[in-house]
């Protein structure tokens, strides 16, 4: 985006991306993406889950300061399975 701006294209059609990607690879020869090794993706997947249960966690902790008193028994055991 940024080289496009400096060269002053202000037109945003396929082609003529397709031009400016062009001329961005003809002056700067980038190397080919490749994708992050197995490892890192999985690891990666891990700490998302973990992001996400920490946050139900909390979630549930909110719950349990304004839950009726028939709900807050399931609230807890779920906090506590959370903690595991």
């Amino acid at each position: 985006k940024a080289f496009s701006q400096a060269q002053l294209v202000r037109t945003k059609t396929d082609q003529v991306d397709a031009k400016v990607i062009a001329e961005f690879c003809a002056k700067h020869g980038p190397e080919a993406w490749q994708p992050p090794p197995l490892s890192e993706q999985e690891l990666k997947a891990m700490v998302l889950r973990l992001d996400a249960l920490l946050a139900m966690q909390t979630q549930e902790t909110n719950r349990l300061d304004v839950a009726r008193e028939s709900v807050r028994a399931d609230i807890e055991q779920h906090i506590a399975w959370l903690g595991e």
